[in-house]
C-alpha cells in the first residue's frame, strides 16, 4: 500500500516497528497487522485496556505507548 509507513511504538526501552497505514478518503489511520499483533501479544495488551500514544519523534515516527489496564 503505498499510503502505509512504518512507526516505532515503544514501551519502555524496547521499541516495536508497526506498519501505519493511511486511509485519505475518510482522513483516519489505523496500526495494521504488520507489527501490532506482536505488540500487543508481547506488551499483553488485553480487550479494555487504553493504549495512549504520545509522539516522541516526529523524525522517524516513534510514539511512548502507555498502556491503561483494564479492571475487572
Amino acid at each position: 500500500m503505498e499510503n502505509a509507513a512504518k512507526v516505532g511504538l515503544r514501551v519502555g526501552n524496547r521499541t516495536w516497528p508497526v506498519k501505519l497505514e493511511h486511509y485519505p478518503e475518510n482522513q483516519c489511520h489505523k496500526l495494521c497487522y504488520s507489527g501490532w499483533s506482536k505488540f500487543m501479544r508481547e506488551c499483553k495488551v488485553n480487550v479494555g485496556d487504553v493504549c495512549n500514544f504520545e509522539l516522541v519523534d516526529k523524525d522517524t515516527f516513534v510514539f511512548q505507548v502507555r498502556v491503561a489496564r483494564c479492571i475487572d
